[in-house]
This record gives structure tokens, sequence and C-alpha cells, in this order.
């Protein structure tokens, strides 16, 4: 998951068209399996048609997930507005189609398509979202992601509605678009990081690299970048490290680093782990102070020698998870 993109879809695109219908089909055979019915494949592609066509407000997206070249899937959502068609919930984000092909469920993508369609809500100042679940599929996946039905059901398709407040701020895995910010925000915190200097070039040939032992996210507040935040040691056998975050200076003391650490926690705990390690040298005051307020206790203090070559104390911290 190095080269993760989003495609809109375009209206009248044909090969988009094609595309969507590739997706369409198994998903609602899919569907079909835990309802006990048959959809005509003919209906699915007036849906399929209607959907593309529906396409060009700025509040609604329809967009395809890949991976480098490989196709992983397509979500589809909306904020809803009165005068909308059907069942609405004025200025929320309404998750109406959410697909991921079998083989590549379990491995992270759709916890990344559904951050990509909340930071897509959050940008246009939605506060809360909803979806119907499929009880077999669905159910289970959105719960975890802290879902929790309202007790109505959708009178469009019978099926319970969900609900979840949207969060500030959100995380997704990085992209070698995203270069060009980590080369700025790595600068900027270049006095507390300690690091050795990494040019543009650098930066983007690290993360062209699918290194399987670590993993690079960027943190947004809505649509705007604001953290990074990398993790390694995930080939370990006993612990996970959050070896990096850094925060835009603007955006520090606004809650961004005790977001990143918490979704560090979960995605290490979603690998198999249940330790977390952290190291900080000891001028890094705000940085012992997040941790320490995440609940981390220190595990050593001594010199260590950090990426500019410079020998200093520093903290080592650990938290069970």
């Amino acid at each position: 998951m190095k080269d993760l993109n989003f495609i809109q879809l375009q209206k009248d695109n044909e090969e988009h068209y094609n595309l969507l219908e590739s997706l369409m089909i198994p998903y609602n055979i899919e569907l079909d399996s835990h309802h006990h019915r048959q959809t005509p494949k003919e209906f699915i592609q007036k849906i399929t048609h209607g959907m593309l066509n529906m396409q060009g407000a700025f509040d609604r997206h329809l967009e395809f997930c890949y991976d480098g070249d490989t196709l992983i899937g397509f979500l589809y959502g909306k904020v809803d507005h009165e005068g909308h068609k059907g069942f609405i919930k004025p200025e929320c984000g309404y998750i109406m189609e959410f697909y991921v092909k079998p083989e590549f469920r379990r491995m992270g993508y759709g916890k990344a398509m559904y951050g990509r369609l909340e930071q897509l809500f959050a940008s246009h100042e939605a506060r809360r979202m909803y979806l119907t679940a499929d009880p077999v599929t669905g159910k289970p996946f959105w719960e975890s992601l802290g879902f929790v039905t309202t007790g109505e059901t959708s009178p469009e398709n019978g099926l319970m509605i969900y609900e979840k407040e949207i969060t500030i701020y959100h995380a997704r895995p990085t992209m070698v678009d995203d270069t060009r910010f980590i080369t700025m925000i790595y600068r900027k915190n270049a006095d507390v990081l300690h690091g050795n200097m990494i040019t543009f070039n650098e930066w983007k040939q690290l993360l062209s690299e699918n290194d399987p032992d670590e993993a690079h996210f960027i943190i947004h507040k809505g649509a705007i970048p604001c953290g990074w935040l990398k993790i390694n040691g995930l080939l370990n056998a006993d612990m996970a490290w959050i070896s990096m975050l850094a925060v835009e200076p603007k955006m520090q003391h606004q809650g961004v680093g005790t977001y990143a650490v918490k979704f560090a926690e979960d995605f290490i705990r979603s690998n198999g782990f249940s330790k977390v390690g952290i190291h900080t040298t000891e001028d890094n005051i705000p940085a012992q102070n997040l941790y320490e307020k995440c609940g981390y206790t220190v595990t050593a203090y001594d010199d260590c020698t950090t990426g500019d070559g410079i020998k200093r104390m520093g903290y080592a911290f650990e938290k069970e998870i």
C-alpha cells in the first residue's frame, strides 16, 4: 500500500463506465448472495450508468482506489442537502456504495478508503456521516470503524442505518505525491528531530520503496495536511515503534500529536502487536509530555547518537496496547 491513489470518475467517460461495471457486477452478486435474491444484469448496468451520470457536484464523490496500477475497489459518497432525492440527513455525509475486491480485503485498503471518504466529508464541513450496512460483510466492518446503529431503517432498502461523528483529523498512507510536504515538514522540525538533511529526490526515492518493515502516513485536518507519522519494526517479533512524528508548527498544541499516537497504536495493534515503543531525545520536552499524556512509561534513559551524528541523552517509552 505504498502508491495509493484515488481517481474521480467522470460523467460520460466510457472507460470509467466499463471499469465501474466490472466492479458493480461482482459487488451486487455478493450482496444478492446475502439476501437470497438475483438482481438482473441489465438493472446493475442501469444503476452504473445512473451513478456515473450524477457526477459533477463538488461534494459528490465516486472514486476508484488504485495501488499503483492495480484497481482495488471503489467508493461512492455525497453530502446530503435539502431537496436531494430519497432519504436524506441534511448536511451529513452519506456513504452510498463501498466495495473492496475480495482478494484485497483484510489488508488495510478498506480502512484507507473509508479514511478518504471521511476526509472528503470533513473538507465539506459535514460533522456526521451515515450509511446502511450489508448484514454479512458490511456490518462487522463498519462497526469496527465506530459506526453505531440509530434504530432507524432506510425506506429505500430496508436496512438498518448506522451513523458516526466525523473525525476532525484523518490519517492516510503516504503517496509519492506527498514528497514535497514531507520534505517541508521535516525541515521545519529539524531542531527537535535531529536527523540528517534529506533532499527532495532522496525523500521521493524513500517514499517509492516498498519496505514491509515500515509504514508512513500523512495526518490531515479536513483537507489540510498537518503532520507526518512513520511506524517501523513491523517485522519484529514483539514490539513495533513510532519512529517519527512531525507536526506543522502552526498546528501544534491542537491535538494532532494525540490523534497520531492513537492512530499509530490502532495500526500497530491491527498488525498483531501488543506493545508500542518510542524514542525521543532529552531536549524534546513537548514529545515527552505527549507520550506521558498518552500513557507511555519511560523504560530507559541513556545516551544515543541521533541522525545528525551527535550523541545526546534520550528516553525510551513503551506502552502495552
